[in-house]
């Protein structure tokens, strides 16, 4: 526990050690399934053995989801950053934004933050979609001059109300969800849609 204490310590200064690190973790954890394996397993009854072997088993599998996370994350990745410059065309782009029981004010501020995105405004459209077929809302989509959106029942939650979005009312090549509280910065789309560039990209967070 020193050894790993201290490591962890030391790779907060020395990026290096952290290979190091994971070595040490896979290798405690190795010698700890072979004690599992060689020294606890029940043999004086059949069925205390059979149970003891299965629970082995789901340590292994553990073992090797936890080793194969650790190798594929062993290295920093770091994100190149694209811009909306590079695009030839700017897509067009419907944000979405889903509701079904927050307060009108907090909405408010999501839609003003949505108004407020340094975008080509003739190239993005915003649709409130209200789960709750609220009139208040109704009234607020209005208010902003955005579209509302509701439907006759609550199926699929979340997902239903953005397929229903997607399915009748929306015709943007790219969208956006935006939850209820999540106000926007005017930059959030000029920092993501670059990255549609690449044609095997589908989805940016």
């Amino acid at each position: 526990m020193a050894w790993l204490f201290s490591l962890y310590t030391l790779i907060k200064k020395y990026n290096g050690l952290k290979f190091l690190f994971i070595i040490t973790i896979v290798t405690y954890n190795l010698i700890y399934i072979i004690w599992r394996i060689k020294y606890t397993i029940p043999t004086n009854t059949r069925v205390g053995m059979i149970l003891g072997i299965i629970l082995i088993i789901s340590e292994l599998i553990g073992f090797f989801q936890s080793a194969i996370y650790i190798i594929l994350f062993y290295k920093p990745y770091k994100l190149e950053e694209r811009k909306m410059s590079d695009l030839n065309k700017l897509p067009t782009i419907d944000i979405l934004i889903m509701t079904f029981n927050e307060p009108a004010f907090i909405l408010q501020k999501t839609i003003a933050g949505a108004l407020n995105i340094q975008y080509p405004s003739n190239l993005y459209n915003i649709y409130v979609c209200d789960d709750g077929n609220r009139d208040e809302i109704k009234k607020l989509a209005n208010f902003f001059n955005v579209n509302y959106i509701s439907r006759d029942n609550n199926d699929f939650a979340k997902a239903g109300n953005i397929n229903n979005a997607l399915s009748n009312h929306c015709k943007g090549e790219l969208f956006s969800v935006l939850d209820a509280d999540m106000i926007p910065k005017p930059n959030y789309l000029q920092k993501m849609v670059g990255y549609f560039k690449n044609n095997d990209v589908g989805f940016v967070q």
